[in-house]
Protein backbone atom coordinates (compact mmCIF):
# COMPACT_ATOMS: atom_id res chain seq x y z
CA UNK A 1 0.00 0.00 0.00
CA UNK A 2 1.32 3.45 -0.78
CA UNK A 3 -0.14 7.24 -0.09
CA UNK A 4 -0.67 9.21 -2.84
CA UNK A 5 -2.17 12.56 -3.62
CA UNK A 6 -3.13 14.81 -6.05
CA UNK A 7 -5.55 17.39 -6.91
CA UNK A 8 -8.49 15.27 -6.31
CA UNK A 9 -7.14 14.80 -2.73
CA UNK A 10 -9.39 16.60 -0.36
CA UNK A 11 -7.25 19.56 1.79
CA UNK A 12 -7.37 21.58 4.74
CA UNK A 13 -5.61 24.71 5.36
CA UNK A 14 -5.68 26.29 9.09
CA UNK A 15 -4.13 29.62 9.41
CA UNK A 16 -4.02 30.60 14.07
CA UNK A 17 -6.46 27.89 14.65
CA UNK A 18 -6.16 26.31 18.31
CA UNK A 19 -7.19 23.12 19.71
CA UNK A 20 -8.42 23.07 23.58
CA UNK A 21 -9.37 19.75 24.61
CA UNK A 22 -7.62 17.08 27.18
CA UNK A 23 -5.98 15.10 24.31
CA UNK A 24 -4.14 12.28 25.82
CA UNK A 25 -4.44 10.22 29.27
CA UNK A 26 -0.52 11.10 30.41
CA UNK A 27 -0.93 9.03 33.49
CA UNK A 28 -2.50 6.38 31.91
CA UNK A 29 0.14 2.56 32.61
CA UNK A 30 -0.78 1.32 28.94
CA UNK A 31 0.54 3.89 27.13
CA UNK A 32 3.17 3.32 24.33
CA UNK A 33 4.22 6.19 22.64
CA UNK A 34 6.14 5.24 19.87
CA UNK A 35 3.52 3.07 19.20
CA UNK A 36 1.05 5.65 19.03
CA UNK A 37 -0.93 3.52 21.12
CA UNK A 38 -1.87 5.98 23.81
CA UNK A 39 -5.64 6.06 25.42
CA UNK A 40 -7.05 9.55 24.51
CA UNK A 41 -9.71 11.90 26.63
CA UNK A 42 -10.66 13.78 24.11
CA UNK A 43 -10.08 13.94 20.24
CA UNK A 44 -10.94 16.28 17.38
CA UNK A 45 -10.56 14.15 13.96
CA UNK A 46 -11.89 14.90 10.34
CA UNK A 47 -12.54 13.41 7.06
CA UNK A 48 -12.89 15.47 3.68
CA UNK A 49 -13.76 14.04 1.02
CA UNK A 50 -12.14 14.18 -2.44
CA UNK A 51 -11.99 17.58 -4.37
CA UNK A 52 -13.08 19.34 -0.87
CA UNK A 53 -11.37 21.87 0.91
CA UNK A 54 -11.86 23.06 4.07
CA UNK A 55 -10.12 26.86 5.07
CA UNK A 56 -10.37 28.24 8.68
CA UNK A 57 -8.57 31.35 10.64
CA UNK A 58 -8.62 32.54 14.23
CA UNK A 59 -10.24 29.87 15.12
CA UNK A 60 -10.62 28.04 18.65
CA UNK A 61 -12.11 24.64 18.85
CA UNK A 62 -12.79 23.51 22.35
CA UNK A 63 -13.74 19.71 23.30
CA UNK A 64 -14.02 16.61 21.55
CA UNK A 65 -15.02 17.24 17.85
CA UNK A 66 -15.43 15.01 14.84
CA UNK A 67 -16.00 17.07 11.37
CA UNK A 68 -16.86 15.50 7.99
CA UNK A 69 -17.28 17.53 4.69
CA UNK A 70 -19.02 14.99 2.04
CA UNK A 71 -19.35 15.68 -1.12
CA UNK A 72 -22.86 16.90 -2.61
CA UNK A 73 -25.20 14.82 -4.32
CA UNK A 74 -26.16 17.34 -7.23
CA UNK A 75 -23.74 19.72 -8.88
CA UNK A 76 -24.70 23.09 -7.84
CA UNK A 77 -27.04 22.02 -5.28
CA UNK A 78 -27.45 24.86 -2.79
CA UNK A 79 -27.09 22.90 0.51
CA UNK A 80 -24.35 23.08 2.48
CA UNK A 81 -21.85 20.44 1.40
CA UNK A 82 -20.73 19.62 5.27
CA UNK A 83 -22.23 17.86 8.30
CA UNK A 84 -21.26 17.35 11.92
CA UNK A 85 -21.22 13.85 13.11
Amino acid sequence: MRLVFSSRCGRVRLTNVTVRNAGIDWEHANNVYWRHMVRLLSILSGFIAAGKVYTSAKLTIAGALAVRLCRTRNFGESLPNYCYC
